[in-house]
């Protein structure tokens, strides 16, 4: 299978839990930015990357599966996060 990767930057409290493996589950509201970037797309994986440096630390996490849910009140996606297959740059 092709490997198709979206890239998200992340604040450091949320990096850190998914780098712990205590945030499982990544959302991302069901606005027309999001919509042109996921739907019809299938993501294989996540690109996280911490904040906006020079070199930002990266981890690459496999997308088990999305779903559109109902997330704080607010239409949203969701990706079921799998194991976190590189690091770079983080501790």
């Amino acid at each position: 299978m092709t490997k198709r990767v979206l890239h998200l930057v992340l604040k450091r409290k949320y990096f850190e839990r998914i780098y712990n493996r205590t945030k499982l589950t990544e959302y991302r509201n069901f606005t027309s930015y999001w919509q042109k970037r996921i739907e019809s797309k299938h993501y294989t994986h996540i690109k996280f990357q911490l904040a906006y440096s020079k070199n930002p630390p990266t981890m690459l996490v496999e997308v088990l599966d999305r779903n559109i849910v109902d997330y704080k009140g607010v239409k949203s996606y969701a990706f079921d996060l799998g194991k976190i297959i590189e690091v770079n740059n983080y501790e």
